[in-house]
């Protein structure tokens, strides 16, 4: 039976960051709740769908009676968000339902056993380091967008992390296209490869743009990625399987370079875009010279006599 006290706002801020993980469409019922751990002075709070686990630590207003217990997490989500700002809620378990009350508000909600939730095991890692969250993110932000969405070849599903040497480089690819970001270490790493699942790839980005730690603690083991905050905990299952050599289709005799102008050239996908087709978006390059700059930043670096001229159809 538990019992304790906890502001409200703390609490929403918790319950939104680990319900990402939260099956929502499962035969598992427990599987739709948010684990409550409750120790003297702490609340863990954790959500999984057995391929992914996010767990946050959080300080309690007052305990009376520690313990642990499952709560339906859109539901609790839904009535934090209904109680007014800075708050306090009190929980307290009668059976097999909860009391969750705040002012004159009072919920029942149904509980399922603590010992029916599933947990990741705790495994010896066999790499461990630490990473500038800014700089994770980065190299995040700029190789996940071209991962697969239900591909058979569900090893391009997810987003490979390779570590070699001092570098970490992430990459994803769905066949058509393949995006690569390099991140310089602080220092010598193992060689290491590791996939992440689609999922989990998209919830460490939303969990790492939430915190505001400096630096993130890393760690692989034998089938998990996890990623450690001050407060926070992220494990993802490795996608089991063979990523594609990726660097074999790099093109290393292209003589082919040009420089043009980011934002104008942002700028005319955008337009042209828009009577692209529907499934590939494709558009079409069509670069030449011309004998004199039109793009005063495109033509840095080209002879003074003259600069690229880019088409763009859809």
């Amino acid at each position: 039976m538990i019992k304790f006290s906890i502001e409200r706002d703390r609490l929403l801020k918790a319950l939104m960051l680990v319900s990402g993980a939260v099956e929502k469409r499962t035969t598992l019922p427990v599987l739709s709740n948010v684990l409550f751990d409750i120790t003297e002075s702490q609340l863990l709070l954790s959500g999984t769908d057995t391929e992914i686990e996010l767990q946050y630590t959080l300080e309690v207003t007052s305990v009376e009676k520690p313990g642990k217990i499952t709560i339906p997490a859109k539901k609790l989500i839904d009535i934090c968000r209904s109680l007014n700002d800075g708050t306090e809620i009190k929980f307290s378990q009668q059976g097999e339902k909860v009391v969750i009350a705040s002012g004159r508000s009072r919920f029942n909600l149904a509980t399922l056993p603590a010992d029916d939730f599933p947990s990741a095991k705790d495994e010896c890692p066999d790499l461990e380091f630490q990473i500038e969250r800014q700089a994770l993110i980065h190299v995040l932000q700029y190789s996940h967008f071209a991962m697969a969405n239900q591909d058979v070849r569900y090893y391009l599903n997810g987003l490979l992390i390779e570590i070699i040497g001092d570098a970490l480089y992430c990459v994803s690819t769905d066949g058509h296209r393949l995006a690569i970001a390099e991140l310089k270490l602080e220092q010598e790493i193992q060689t290491s490869k590791m996939i992440l699942p689609r999922k989990g790839c998209l919830e460490m980005i939303r969990l790492i743009n939430d915190v505001e730690d400096e630096f993130v603690l890393i760690q692989q083991t034998e089938n998990h990625f996890l990623l450690k905050t001050k407060n926070t905990q992220f494990v993802s299952k490795l996608v089991s399987g063979k990523f594609p050599h990726y660097r074999r289709v790099i093109p290393t005799d292209n003589d082919k370079h040009f420089l043009v102008d980011r934002d104008l050239l942002k700028k005319t996908l955008s337009r042209v875009s828009i009577l692209a087709n529907e499934k590939c978006r494709a558009v079409t390059f069509n670069v030449s010279r011309i004998k004199r700059p039109v793009l005063s930043k495109a033509s840095a670096g080209l002879p003074c006599s003259a600069a690229l001229k880019i088409e763009l159809k859809s």
